[in-house]
Parts: structure tokens; sequence; C-alpha cells
């Protein structure tokens, strides 16, 4: 049965019939006297239907079967009919580590300004409107009750917004932004994620940070992908740091299961002396030796890893990266939603911001570096990253709906892969010119979140 844009209206009525205005009724051919299933979230309920003359597609809820139903206010949703169950969502949870609301504003634990503005923006979405999206965390759900206190944003009379909350069912979709390893691996988070798994009407996408060793087998396995891999080695011993320093002269030493460039060695050989460069900081050292115990390499090696050094292309004298960010759409395809070239900041070792990073446009710094070249880079670059993120699809337990995939480009023009990122960050997004971007990745989210619940509509659809 097709999806139709309904109004959900509740009504401080004492009478316990649901209503269904004239237009839905003959559409979907309902009949008195039939007891209906109206499923919402993970909550069904059921009752007899009467019709309403309304000419216009709405089912209204005495506020008795709406608390029953768990549907917490007014709304547009998507609905469908299948045999005498009617479908009304979807809706939507966004995880996040720690829900804290104070003052109207958001704070959300280890996340980002850049982070908590999209989280905003998603909740606060005027495109997408038609279902239910709330903010939550962990210890907001009870499992034996089968409901989760969720932060909703309200649009008032004068069109402000506001933090409501309302107990509703388990969602249909989860979107997964815990931007924080430790409370994915806390007690409270394992204990979360296991009873996602138990439940079986619940899809929760980006289910997990990834494991960089895993990720790299699964790559290395892959016969379209294993060609952008640099040489890496996993909790290397320092005869294969020596090898690699002395093969590639200058090679990365980091940490396996930390991200933001926390913790990265630039190891590079010059003449007989080691130089090595870590948040900043530039030693000389004449032996290895010495590296290894600057990285209290002995007590960790089982933590890192050693990677390839690759001869970057820069951007005014500096070594420069890039960072693609990827979604699936409402067909669970793949798309670029944005891409940016990240110069590294002033002697550091990566590119990242809080290290001085500076964000530029990929496609004028291609041109500047490649000159006619660049439009052919440029679409290696889009086509590497569809086939790593397609490679990492198949081997991954759980939906994905984004990627953030960190790549390099070789002063010859080759493409070299060095991160893939499950929840990427979206600092690139929020750069001048990445508005239609940055709508452009909410509103597939959305799609994608659609998509998993099994709400399959198009972006034209979505907005009415």
């Amino acid at each position: 049965m097709e999806l139709l844009n309904v109004k959900i209206k509740l009504n401080d009525k004492i009478s316990e019939t649901v209503l269904v205005s004239e237009d839905l009724w003959e559409q979907w051919e309902l009949k008195k006297g039939i007891i209906y299933t109206l499923s919402f979230g993970n909550r069904t309920f059921k009752t007899s239907l009467n019709k309403t003359i309304k000419h216009e597609k709405a089912i209204g809820f005495p506020k008795k079967a709406a608390i029953q139903l768990g549907i917490p206010f007014s709304k547009q949703v998507q609905a469908r009919i299948d045999s005498s169950t009617i479908k009304l969502g979807p809706l939507i949870g966004i995880l996040s580590g720690n829900n804290c609301i104070k003052s109207g504003e958001i704070a959300i634990q280890n996340n980002s300004k850049n982070d908590a503005e999209f989280v905003m923006e998603m909740l606060s979405s005027e495109k997408f409107t038609a279902h239910y999206s709330f903010l939550f965390s962990p210890g907001d759900v009870d499992w034996e009750r089968e409901v989760v206190l969720g932060s909703f944003r309200i649009v008032d009379e004068t069109g402000k917004d506001h933090w409501r909350h309302y107990e509703v069912p388990l969602p249909d979709v989860i979107y997964n932004r815990m931007l924080s390893r430790r409370a994915e691996y806390s007690e409270v988070g394992q204990r979360f994620y296991a009873n996602v798994k138990l439940a079986k009407d619940i899809k929760m996408f980006n289910p997990h940070y990834f494991s960089k060793e895993f990720i790299h087998e699964v790559l290395l396995n892959d016969e379209e992908a294993v060609k952008y891999l640099p040489e890496t080695i996993f909790k290397p011993k320092k005869s294969d740091v020596w090898k690699m320093v002395e093969r590639h002269r200058t090679v990365f030493l980091k940490p396996k299961n930390r991200a933001g460039g926390w913790g990265i060695f630039k190891i590079t050989k010059n003449d007989e002396r080691y130089i090595v460069n870590n948040e900043r900081r530039i030693d000389k050292y004449k032996s290895l030796r010495r590296c290894f115990k600057r990285a209290d390499f002995e007590q960790n090696r089982k933590k890192y890893m050693v990677q390839q050094g690759i001869k970057l292309i820069e951007v005014d004298g500096r070594n420069a990266d890039f960072r693609v960010n990827l979604n699936k759409n409402n067909k669970n395809e793949w798309v670029v939603v944005a891409k940016a070239c990240k110069a590294a900041g002033k002697k550091s070792t990566t590119t990242h911001i809080r290290l001085g990073g500076t964000i530029h446009n990929g496609t004028e710094v291609l041109i500047q570096v490649f000159k006619d070249r660049a439009p052919a880079i440029e679409k290696e670059i889009e086509e590497a990253v569809i086939i790593l993120a397609k490679a990492v699809d198949k081997s991954i337990g759980g939906p994905i709906g984004e990627l953030g995939i960190d790549l390099g480009v070789d002063q010859d023009g080759k493409v070299w892969l060095f991160e893939i990122n499950s929840l990427p960050g979206r600092s690139i997004l929020h750069e001048p010119g990445m508005e239609d971007a940055g709508m452009l990745s909410i509103h597939l989210l959305y799609e994608y979140s659609y998509f998993l619940a099994g709400f399959h509509l198009n972006s034209k659809q979505a907005e009415r």
C-alpha cells in the first residue's frame, strides 16, 4: 500500500474512538465494526475506527488512545496500511552519550560545538517533518517497560524552538551519535547495545566505533579496495618499525584505538638522524631507541600501528589530505555529500583542526596542484570512497548510514586511504559554501532512517 502523509491530531475528548477523515477512510477502504491494529514505534494498540467528514488526510486520537499508543503530540507523519494494521511513523531516536538540556541549549558529552549544532539542526529540520525524532541517552531507556524518555524540539506559536520531554515507545530507528568511546565501552553503553540487539524491531545504524585493525583486514581482502592501502603493520615489533623506516624514509606510529590525531608520531630518517614529530614538538635523535622511549613503545607496542608515510600534496608548504563525507539514501545507496582539503597546522604531524589544521576547497586545491589532471584525480577520489564504503558495508554487523573517509593524494596523483570513521565529525560541513551539503546530509540521514523503518519515501514525499 502507498505511503501517505497523514496528520495525527490529539484531542481531549472523553470518547475512546479513534477518528479517521473521510478522504483517508475511502482511500484505505476502511470498514466499521472491524478491529484494526495501530502501530507506532515498537508499540501496538487494537481499536475500532470511526469516520469523520473532514476533507483531509488525518487521524484523530482521544487522549486515552494517544496515551495507550504512546503518541506525544499532534504531528504530520507517514502512514501505511497492511491488511488490518496501520503503521504510523517513523519514530526516530538520536542516541547521545549524555543528554543534558540546560537553559535551552544542548550539551552532548565529548561532542564538539559543531556536532551539537548539527543535532539541533536535525531535530529542528523544517524540510523533513513527516516523522517524530528525539534525542536520548542510554540511561533514558526503560527496557522492562519498553519506553524511552525523549527530548523533543517543539516549535511554539511564535516560531521559537523549545525542549519538551515525552515518554514514548521504543523507536523504529536509532541513529547512533554517541561520540565517546568511553561511553560506548562503559557498562551502561554495553548493556544498551545488548538490549538493542535483542529488540528485533529496532534498527540502529552506525552501531559502533570501527576497529582500525578490523577495517584494514577487510580492505586487504577486497580486490578493489586493497590498492588504496598504504603498507601498515599492527602491533609492530621494533624491527618492523626499523625496516619500514629504511624502506619508506617516513612512517607514522599511531595508536590504533584513538581518534582526533592524538598520540601520533611521525618518524623521518634524514641522513643518520631520526626526526620525530608529535603534537607540534619536533626532536632529533641519533637512533630509533630514543624514538621508542619517547613513544613508550615497550609498554604500548600492542596498542600501536605503523604506517607507510606518503609524500602528500601541499597547500602553502603544508601537507594536505582530504575528508569525504558520505551518506546512504532511501535506496540504501552511498552518496558523496561533501569533500574538502585539510592542510596541516604549523609543525603539526596531521591535518586535525585542533592542531591548527585549516580547511580548503578540495577542487581548487587539486586544480592548483595538478592543473589539467585535476578532474581525473577528483573523479578517482569519488570512485575510491564508494569502493571503500561498499567494502566496509559488506563486513560490518549492522546498518551503516554515514561514513567519513580520510584520504591522501601523493605528488604523483595516486589516492591513498588513511582512515574510515563510522561516526564522522562535521567540521567541513560548517565551512562557508557548505550549507547545502550540510542540509543534504541531514536529509539523507532521515531518508535512510525511513528506509530502515520501512517507510520508503522519496525526498519530495518527505518534504510535503
